[in-house]
C-alpha cells in the first residue's frame, strides 16, 4: 500500500532536490562514464533544442511525467553555458562519444570538472564549523 502523507513529503522533498538538472548543470553528465554513449548521442542532438533566454534558478519539472523523462530532455541550446563559464572546448561534442575517452581535449576537460567541489557541501562545512567554534567559551 501507498501511504499518501508519506509519498507527498518524498515527491515534495525530490522536486526541491531537482536543481542539478538545470539544463546548464546536466552538461556534467557529457564527463560521467555510467552515462552511455547512446544517451550522450541523444544529449548532443539536444543541444539544439532552444533554452531559456533568462536564467533559471530551479528547473519546473511536473513530477507527473518526470519518471517518463530522459536525461536528453533536460538539454538545450543552455547547456552549452557550462563549456562557456567552464573555458572549456565543446569541440569534441562533434565527435562520436565512444571516441571521447581516447581524446585529450576531452580527457582534460574532465579532469578539470571533476576538480570542482560541489558548493552547497562546503558551505554546509562552513557553516557547522562555524556553529561548532561558537559553542566553544
Amino acid at each position: 500500500t501507498i501511504h499518501r502523507g508519506i509519498s507527498a513529503a518524498t515527491t515534495k522533498k525530490l522536486h526541491a532536490d531537482l536543481w542539478y538538472l538545470l539544463d546548464e548543470l546536466v552538461g556534467l553528465a557529457f564527463f560521467v562514464s555510467r552515462v552511455f554513449a547512446s544517451t550522450k548521442r541523444l544529449m548532443v542532438s539536444a543541444l539544439n533544442n532552444k533554452g531559456t533566454d533568462t536564467p533559471v534558478k530551479r528547473p519546473c519539472t511536473d513530477l507527473q511525467t518526470f519518471q517518463s523523462r530522459t536525461l536528453d530532455s533536460f538539454v538545450t541550446s543552455n547547456t552549452m553555458n557550462l563549456f562557456k563559464l567552464r573555458q572549456l572546448s565543446p569541440d569534441f561534442l562533434s565527435t562520436d562519444p565512444d571516441t571521447w575517452g581516447t581524446q585529450d581535449l576531452y580527457k582534460s576537460s574532465r579532469r578539470r570538472l571533476l576538480s570542482l567541489t560541489a558548493v552547497n557541501d562546503s558551505a554546509e562545512r562552513g557553516v557547522a564549523l562555524i556553529q561548532d567554534f561558537s559553542k566553544t567559551d
